[in-house]
């Protein structure tokens, strides 16, 4: 499932790639559901970072919500 971890309600905010407890996480996308409601996909600095992850925020006005990554420079 592409290194994303499946949702855990009612836990502590995880980030969805190393899975580590953090306060600051980012929502880098959503996983859209056929049969139900879909989530969002949080990432923390690091993993943010390493895997060059784009914020939600910053995504395209089209965009569908997937994870976007950065292009290598």
């Amino acid at each position: 499932m592409n290194g994303i971890r499946p949702a855990a309600p009612n836990r502590a905010p995880l980030c969805d790639y190393c899975g580590h407890v953090q306060d600051a996480l980012t929502v880098v996308g959503v996983v859209h559901s056929a049969s139900g409601p879909g989530r969002a996909v949080h990432a923390c600095g690091p993993c943010r970072a390493s895997r060059r992850l784009v914020p939600l925020a910053e995504h395209p006005a089209d965009s569908l919500g997937l994870v976007l990554v950065e292009p290598r420079r």
